[in-house]
């Protein structure tokens, strides 16, 4: 596939991209069935992952870890970029990282901002399909990185 060259925003002065990374937290249960934390969001009636902005100096991987601690209470391991997008390219210039996080587990309070409502739940990667196919996973972004979490797998 031929890469384009990227030419801005064109021209409706824009902002410096923002970082978001969001983190796929997995763990392997005893009977090696693979689970994935998930945030439920009441007031957007859905799903989601782990997820905040990149502060400046922060590398995408320490976001993702420190959004995975405030907003769950869980901490984990080997955080790993999987993927990254540009979720509106046409009129955005922000970056939307895809961080892996192994072996999590709950070891923290949570330490939500101000105005978070979040539950979270614990997921068998096996249900996934009939989350979004049932709508209760709809934001763009994480489907997006369910599918960079498939690809990885794929391959490990």
């Amino acid at each position: 596939m031929e890469e384009a060259s990227a030419t801005g925003t064109q021209g409706l002065g824009l902002s410096a991209a923002v970082q978001a990374a969001g983190g796929v937290p997995v763990r392997r249960r005893d009977d090696g069935a693979v689970e994935v934390l998930l945030v439920h969001r009441p007031r957007y009636l859905d799903w989601t992952f782990p997820k905040g902005k990149v502060k400046d100096g922060e590398r995408g991987e320490d976001a993702a870890l420190r959004e995975l601690r405030e907003e769950t209470g869980y901490t984990g391991e080997k955080p790993r970029l999987i993927g990254q997008v540009f979720p509106n390219p046409a009129i955005m210039s922000n970056i939307c990282f895809t961080i892996m996080v192994e072996n999590c587990r709950c070891l923290h309070p949570v330490e939500f901002d101000h105005g978070e409502d979040l539950m979270t739940r614990l997921v068998p990667v096996a249900e996934f399909p009939g989350l979004v196919a049932g709508g209760k996973i709809r934001h763009s972004l994480v489907v997006v990185a369910l599918y960079f979490f498939e690809l990885w797998q794929r391959a490990y």
